[in-house]
């Protein structure tokens, strides 16, 4: 392989590899319990978000769709932040263990994290206003049942936590 292809490679996927980074240094620095209230609080602000009654007086506040991509990410980060911190208060810490124990537990569980934060970003967070990826990418998470087995199979990584 020459580096042209590996850029590339690199590049078309850079946006989910960031997602799987960010998961993986969440388990090793903040803990595993942590980033399985992040996934549980985000399964919870998926619902409110799907229904929140003022979605379409958000896409209506600005012509520029920049803005009107913007403004569902925030509201559905602020849903995951509140329920974060009362789902933080109610799970027991039961996973403290070092940055390098159950590290097998941790790669599952930031891969899992990556399927689900993806899936959403391609489906319900219009992402795509944002950045500019490669439809190769995007038919990863788009296509079919994509959508149903990126909610699935973060929830088979946490049943094995």
């Amino acid at each position: 392989m020459d580096t042209e292809v590996i850029l590339k490679f690199l590049y078309e996927f850079a946006f989910t590899l960031s997602i799987f980074i960010t998961g993986l240094g969440w388990a090793f620095f903040v803990g595993r319990q942590s980033l399985i209230n992040i996934l549980i609080s985000s399964y919870i602000a998926l619902v409110f978000f799907s229904d929140f009654p003022f979605n379409d007086f958000l896409l209506s506040i600005s012509e520029s769709p920049m803005v009107n991509s913007i403004l569902p990410i925030i509201l559905f980060s602020v849903f995951v932040l509140l329920l974060h911190f009362i789902i933080k208060r109610l799970m027991p810490l039961e996973f403290l263990d070092g940055k390098f124990e159950n590290l097998g537990k941790k790669l599952v569980l930031a891969l899992g994290v990556t399927i689900f934060y993806s899936g959403l970003s391609f489906n319900i967070v219009p992402i795509h206003e944002i950045l500019s990826l490669d439809a190769s990418v995007q038919s990863l998470f788009t296509t079919g049942n994509a959508f149903y087995y990126s909610l699935i199979i973060p929830l088979g990584a946490l049943a094995f936590q």
